[in-house]
């Protein structure tokens, strides 16, 4: 009997223990690759921006790069085997969304602007990539 106890007891503690070890590398800083499946850390880690983006393909990837030094965090979707067609549903998202075009210098092309939040979207056609890029300063 006592050693039945004694086993329910290490498992309690095995089970204790990983769940513990879980919830910190959750929560430890670093980059962050994921898809919606992830359910943690798309809820943890997806921006607003990215939560309500239009999927313009089924084949896509997601990552996340904390706050480094003087650069704000950064949060991107980049779409694979994109129907060049659908790539305007994007702009539209980001005009509804309050965003406003403007040109920048420094990267020669044009990023979208609200509040403290701005946004590229870098469309490669020969690739049929598209990524959305979402910088929170």
């Amino acid at each position: 009997m006592n050693g039945l106890k004694l086993s329910k007891l290490i498992i309690s503690l095995l089970l204790i223990f990983s769940f513990l070890v879980t919830v910190v590398f959750l929560f430890l800083p670093g980059s962050r690759e994921y898809t919606k499946l992830n359910i943690v850390y798309y809820y943890l880690y997806s921006f607003d921006e990215i939560k309500e983006i239009p999927m313009i393909s089924g084949e896509y990837k997601i990552n996340y790069e904390p706050v480094d030094g003087g650069s704000g965090e950064f949060n991107d979707i980049i779409f694979f085997n994109v129907d060049a067609e659908r790539n305007h549903e994007l702009f539209d998202y980001i005009k509804q969304s309050g965003f406003s075009g403007e040109f920048d210098q420094y990267r020669k092309r044009e990023r979208w602007v609200k509040d403290y939040t701005k946004i590229d979207i870098i469309i490669n056609e020969s690739e049929q990539t598209t990524s959305f890029l979402v910088e929170k300063n």
